[in-house]
This record gives structure tokens, C-alpha cells and sequence, in this order.
């Protein structure tokens, strides 16, 4: 017979620090993607007492301002070099192309 958990866990926020204090909390950057793996799985496989070592509690210092609001907005999106080549490459076809009915039309003209 499967066994069933139900629970709730309220919201959170949680940071890994990986390295000495003082600690700077940046935010509100369109740059940054999201993490590639959640925080659960990080500390998922600890045991209690191991855990609680890491886990601690910080006090917030003042808000500082880093960026501005331009770091807000995201980045332009980049150049599509790919699309660009492949489309003077189509005309270069089509102006060969075209060179080449020229060429037909005036030899076919002078036989």
C-alpha cells in the first residue's frame, strides 16, 4: 500500500553563500536567469544536524541602489547573423540567376 505526505511549506527565501561575510544581496536584474537546479535539491540530501550548522539566520543592513533602473530592462536582443547571411546569400543566388537569364536572352538574341 503506497504511503502518502501532505504538507505545506510556507514561502521562504533562501540563499547559498559560498564565501566570507559581508554578503551583498543584488536583485531586480533582467541579465540574470533563473538557477539551473532548485535549493531543495542542494540541501535535500544533508542530515539535520548538518543542516542547522548551515542554515542561519541574517539581519538586513540598508538598501542600496547598484544599477538603476536601466538594469531592469532587459538586454537587446542580439544580432541574427545566421538570418542576415542566409538572406545575402538568397539574393546573391537570385542576382546569378538573374546574370545568367541575361546572358541566355542576349546570345539567344544575336543567334
Amino acid at each position: 500500500m503506497p504511503i502518502f505526505e501532505l504538507g505545506w511549506l510556507p514561502h521562504r527565501l533562501t540563499f547559498v553563500a559560498q564565501c566570507p561575510p559581508p554578503y551583498t544581496l543584488a536583485y531586480g536584474s533582467a541579465s540574470v536567469g533563473a538557477p539551473s537546479e532548485p535549493v531543495s535539491a542542494l540541501l535535500g540530501d544533508m542530515e539535520g544536524e548538518r543542516r542547522a550548522a548551515l542554515v542561519k539566520t541574517v539581519e538586513l543592513g540598508s538598501l542600496v541602489t547598484l544599477g538603476g533602473a536601466a538594469r531592469l530592462s532587459p538586454p537587446p536582443p542580439p544580432l541574427p547573423i545566421r538570418q542576415w547571411v542566409l538572406w545575402a546569400v538568397l539574393l546573391l543566388g537570385v542576382a546569378v540567376l538573374a546574370w545568367m537569364v541575361r546572358s541566355s536572352y542576349r546570345q539567344l538574341r544575336t543567334a
